[in-house]
């Protein structure tokens, strides 16, 4: 009985259907986020995960993954050429192309700044999180939600 009035507040309180566009501060060109309805009386739970979805590593066999930032980027074009398999690599994903995931550009665009995180994908999920609207809760499902993560989670 409770569903079934669930679904007819529903039926009488349509999604309300919202349409932006990114922030020219993300870094990207100005496009037009696909409408996403906002659904203002229910719960919603995003369960995100950091490492890898809001970010970009390049792999470093039998090391740790190097940050696929700014910094190391100019780092490995400067080395270029010179025998550097990590250089080499981390130069080989920011030319990669974004075409195959109907996006324009290469992977540079996901470049991180100072911090762990691209302003790019973590633009994405403040896109998600308003559409969810203001009954949402985000759970961190990563090695973020440790306390000696707390830092990390701030600037988030």
């Amino acid at each position: 009985q409770q569903q079934q009035q669930r679904q007819q507040q529903q039926e009488q309180q349509p999604a309300v259907m919202q349409e932006q566009a990114e922030p020219q501060s993300l870094g990207c060109a100005p496009a037009t986020v696909p409408m996403l309805p906002v659904l203002p009386d229910m719960e919603t739970l995003l369960f995100v995960d950091v490492d890898g979805v809001l970010n970009v590593a390049v792999r470093d066999p039998g090391c740790d993954p190097a940050a696929f930032s700014d910094d190391n980027l100019k780092l490995a074009r400067k080395l270029a050429g010179q025998g550097k398999p990590l250089a080499d690599r981390i130069s080989a994903v920011a030319d990669r192309s974004l075409v195959a995931f109907r996006e324009a550009g290469s992977y540079e665009r996901f470049l991180t700044d100072d911090g762990d995180l691209s302003d790019l994908l973590v633009g994405r999920l403040a896109h998600l999180i308003e559409a969810a609207g203001h009954c949402s809760r985000i759970i961190l499902a990563s090695f973020w939600r440790r306390p000696q993560h707390i830092q990390r989670q701030r600037l988030l």
